[in-house]
């Protein structure tokens, strides 16, 4: 007789698991946490994910692609509806939905927008989980009950991504309702992400940090040169920040290039950390304006 038991382990599952949820609600830190490392740029700012960001988790017997996106909002701009394009899809393809709230605050009009994109997924028998995030920071769980009502779940996880907390069983729960297949990427695989739009967003996560004004909504790095550098051992990096406006220029790059002097030396060490090579980074601010709403721009900036 087949042992069951065996049988069962032999089994290799992968696929993929959208994470979808409103901005700020921590789906970047968690996709980070379910990784391993950093493989999404994080901060306080609403829409600091602007890419589609895969994030993989290889365990034994399984391979999960988790896949960060945009947090949900109403479009305003091209570049927002190139964004709600890529959680829209990934909602609808992905083997798992994973829906992200903020537990530590009330149930608002972008989470109930979020979980509308999950009716498809829920009609097509795709499992879809509700993740309730921050529990490190939610002093009353009253407002669960709100989230728990914005749709049918098939299962509910209290976490908290920053702490790391109730993850385990999440991960588990997940893997048991892909689908079997291979491992997509290699075991010491995180992400596919290129060095080249790695590099790029450390440089805008670093503008997020450093700059108080509301000028991060309109900036954009974009790597235009990765190569080795003139010294052996060496990456030289060239990005180029865009911003929508000449006053935007002259804030990021400070009086007497300070700024951009502090933002270069914060994500050259974390650039240098992540390749393990001395990094060259050249920065240059320039304007485009209304580049949000540039569809030929942006489709140059890798959206489609």
């Amino acid at each position: 007789m087949i042992n069951k038991d065996r049988e069962k382990a032999a089994i290799h599952r992968s696929g993929f698991a959208a994470v979808i949820g409103k901005p700020n609600a921590g789906k970047s830190t968690l996709v980070n946490a379910l990784a391993g490392t950093k493989v999404a740029i994080t901060s306080p700012r609403p829409q600091t994910t602007r890419h589609r960001i895969m994030g993989v988790r290889t365990n034994p017997g399984s391979q999960i692609i988790f896949v960060d996106t945009p947090g949900v909002v109403t479009a305003s701009n091209e570049l927002d509806s190139f964004m709600e394009k890529i959680y829209t899809e990934e909602s609808r393809q992905s083997d798992a939905v994973l829906f992200v709230a903020d537990g530590s605050v009330k149930c608002g009009d972008d989470d109930r927008k979020a979980a509308a994109l999950l009716a498809p997924a829920v009609k097509t028998g795709v499992p879809v989980f509700l993740i309730l995030n921050k529990s490190d920071r939610t002093k009353n769980d009253a407002n669960y009950d709100e989230y728990r009502a914005l749709g049918k779940f098939s299962a509910e996880f209290i976490i908290s991504a920053k702490e790391g907390e109730g993850l385990e069983k999440l991960v588990s729960s997940v893997s048991e309702v892909l689908p079997e297949g291979p491992q997509y990427f290699p075991p010491d695989m995180h992400t596919d992400q290129s060095p080249e739009l790695f590099a790029a967003e450390t440089v805008r996560e670093h503008v997020l940090k450093l700059i108080d004004e509301e000028i991060p909504h309109g900036v954009f790095a974009f790597t235009e040169e990765m190569r080795e550098g003139k010294t052996p051992g060496t990456t030289y990096i060239r990005v180029h920040i865009y911003v929508e406006r000449e006053s935007h220029k002259g804030i990021i790059i400070g009086k007497n290039g300070k700024m951009l002097k502090k933002i270069g030396e914060g994500a050259r060490k974390e650039l240098a950390e992540r390749m393990n090579c001395k990094i060259f980074l050249d920065l240059w601010v320039k304007v485009k304006d209304k580049w949000k709403n540039r569809r030929d721009l942006l489709r140059s900036w890798g959206y489609e």
